[in-house]
């Protein structure tokens, strides 16, 4: 913070001896002019320093000055000198007047093309000697506030770029965040400067008097002041104005002491510019010492091209918007809520949201693709499966209609077989009747009869019983234990009267010790009736001698497995259809849809069985099912001691 008082001044940043000694080894290395890249000579420049060129905020300004400066004119284009009262170290009022005659022999080999003082000290030191040091040189003022300079400090060829603080305005901001502030300690030096400020400071405060007490540490050692920022109570706040020395005379500099009391303080700490956020401070509304520094360059940098310096207003670089340090607020509770509108906050740690959005936005549409894909696949498998289904149910229908047909073409067959039961049905009523109404009735012929006729009747009984059974529409499958030799006789005497219309002969090798399987009866029975009316049609050629069908069952080697043969001595298969012979529509016979083999290959499959055919070495064609062996339940081990209950 700039400011008036003027003391001892002291050397510059290229040496810190005697004044002698200064001269000499200047002297000694100014004998040739600075020039730029073509030959002309750069552009001087002499920068006045208060506390040195390391002293915060002052750096600030400086650094900026000098870097703005030689993006202006080129590194090259720039001669930069430095000089520094340093008066945070040597306040004597008596080097000052020494410090002055040791510039002025700098001087006269070194004339200034524009002298920059940056602070309110250098602002005094160089409007008190410029006539006597630089009378020729433009001046431009900075880091330093307007009120601090005297009166005629521009009435030759100056300028002005600094600042005008609202010092009330830095209890406003306490008073912001947390509204019950009952307390403020004022951080200042004790150098003529910082008393100064102090005094400003006091008269700025007054109207706050009967709100908040004010504690002044301008008389306290750095070690005291941290003592007493350590013990303060709730709703107090620390304001660091400028600390360049302590009352014991021990020279800080300001950041690394803002550093000491952010580590010990219990309240929060306000501060006066903004390359402090981010070192301690809480924030608000804060002064631009970098972008003072800039301006100020800018308008060196015209001035050093030929604009009179006098041309140039005053400049005054005020606050930005009020900037905060996020870690601060959270530190000591404060409310975003509270900040000024338009508030700027720095350091503000990322949200885990913040910090993981994209992977967490990628590992949601990845779940939300997958989350699709498996809908889509339900769906799909919910569409397959009522399509399986539907499948499934035509083509129990179609068995069925396939059932239906095969029993059609028996009529004349199944007419004869009931024929033979109801006519023996008949002469044994008659034969009966007569038995009993003869004179002497003959009872044991009579019994006889009604024998014959009971046994005739449940011949004709099992006759529609199997029709009713293989003509009942389809429902669901009901699987139970099937002998397939019982299944393969009950087909062969339903076929009895086609055997006969085919004039063919059927052999049986229907192995004793078969397994039982496991299957519906009624779709097993459409199977065989299936191969044997299809070997009885192949043979059913003119001028066929041999017309024999071999039935053989028996069990896999392996025992998992039982397989029935039907072995015809037809003409084969035709080469052409081979391997073709199962799929729908495919069919040797003139009048045949090629439905049958397709539907006893799915019954089979839907048994878990297979069904194959393949021709004969010796002629004829031999179709082949297979189904799996039930298993049979292992008995349940009885345990050592225990007794097997019958």
């Amino acid at each position: 913070m700039p400011a008036s008082a003027h003391t001892g001044p002291q050397v510059t940043r290229r040496t810190r001896t005697v004044p002698v000694l200064l001269c000499a080894l200047f002297l000694a290395g100014a004998t040739t002019d600075a020039r730029g890249a073509e030959g002309e000579r750069a552009r001087r420049v002499l920068l006045v320093h208060s506390f040195g060129s390391s002293a915060p905020p002052f750096t600030t300004h400086s650094t900026a000055f000098e870097s703005a400066l030689k993006r202006e004119l080129g590194v090259a284009a720039v001669d930069l000198d430095e000089a520094s009262l340093d008066l945070a170290r040597y306040a004597q009022p008596d080097m000052e007047e020494a410090f002055a005659e040791f510039l002025g022999k700098r001087l006269a080999v070194w004339e200034p093309d524009v002298v920059v003082p940056i602070g309110s000290p250098a602002g005094k030191f160089v409007a008190k000697f410029r006539d006597r040091l630089f009378p020729r040189s433009p001046v431009v003022y900075t880091g330093m506030d307007r009120r601090t300079l005297p009166p005629d400090a521009f009435a030759n060829n100056a300028t002005f770029v600094g600042e005008s603080f609202d010092l009330a305005g830095l209890v406003e901001d306490m008073l912001a965040l947390d509204p019950k502030t009952n307390h403020v300690v004022v951080i200042l030096g004790a150098t003529p400067l910082e008393r100064y400020w102090a005094a400003e400071f006091k008269k700025a405060f007054e109207p706050f008097a009967g709100r908040v007490k004010f504690t002044w540490a301008n008389d306290l050692s750095f070690e005291q002041m941290l003592d007493l920022v350590s013990k303060l109570p709730p709703h107090s706040f620390v304001l660091l104005g400028l600390l360049m020395r302590d009352a014991s005379g021990v020279t800080y500099n300001e950041d690394a002491a803002l550093a000491r009391l952010h580590a010990v303080s219990r309240a929060p700490i306000s501060g006066m510019f903004q390359h402090e956020v981010g070192l301690g401070i809480v924030g608000g509304r804060l002064y631009q010492g970098e972008l003072e520094g800039v301006e100020a360059a800018r308008v060196a940098a015209r001035i050093l091209r030929g604009e009179p310096a006098s041309s140039f207003p005053p400049l005054f670089i005020g606050t930005r918007e009020p900037l905060y340090d996020w870690r601060e607020l959270r530190r000591w509770g404060i409310s975003e809520s509270r900040l000024p509108p338009g508030s700027v906050v720095l350091f503000r740690e990322p949200t885990a949201w913040e910090r993981y959005w994209r992977p967490v936005v990628a590992a949601v549409v990845v779940m939300a693709t997958q989350a699709v894909l498996i809908f889509s696949l339900l769906l799909q498998r919910r569409r397959r499966r009522a399509a399986e289904a539907d499948a499934e149910q035509r083509r129990a229908e179609l068995a069925h209609l396939s059932r239906v047909a095969s029993l059609g073409e028996l009529t004349a067959t199944l007419a004869h077989e009931l024929g033979q039961p109801l006519t023996a049905i008949l002469s044994n009523a008659g034969a009966g009747r007569r038995f009993l109404t003869r004179p002497d009735p003959d009872v044991p012929e009579a019994r006889d009869a009604l024998d014959d006729i009971t046994s005739e009747t449940q011949r004709a009984r099992d006759i529609i019983s199997r029709l009713r059974d293989m003509l009942r529409r389809d429902g669901p499958a009901e699987f139970a234990p099937v002998e397939l030799n019982d299944e393969i006789r009950t087909v062969d005497r339903l076929l009895r009267g086609e055997r006969l219309r085919h004039q063919a002969t059927v052999e049986f090798d229907l192995a004793g010790d078969l397994p039982a399987t496991t299957g519906d009866a009624v779709q097993l029975q459409q199977v065989v009736m299936n191969l044997m009316l299809n070997a009885f049609a192949a043979m059913d050629q003119p001028g066929r001698s041999t017309r024999r069908l071999l039935v053989r069952t028996r069990a896999a080697a392996d025992g998992a497995s039982v397989q029935a043969e039907f072995h015809d001595s037809g003409p084969g298969i035709a080469p052409e259809v081979v391997d073709r012979l199962f799929e729908p529509f495919v069919t040797t016979k003139s009048n045949g849809l090629g439905m049958g083999l397709s539907i006893c290959r799915t019954i089979l499959e839907k048994h878990r069985g297979e069904l194959i055919a393949a021709n004969n070495l010796a002629g004829g064609a031999t179709f082949t099912l297979t189904l799996p062996v039930t298993p049979t339940p292992r008995p349940r081990p009885i345990a050592r001691g225990a007794v097997a209950v019958q």
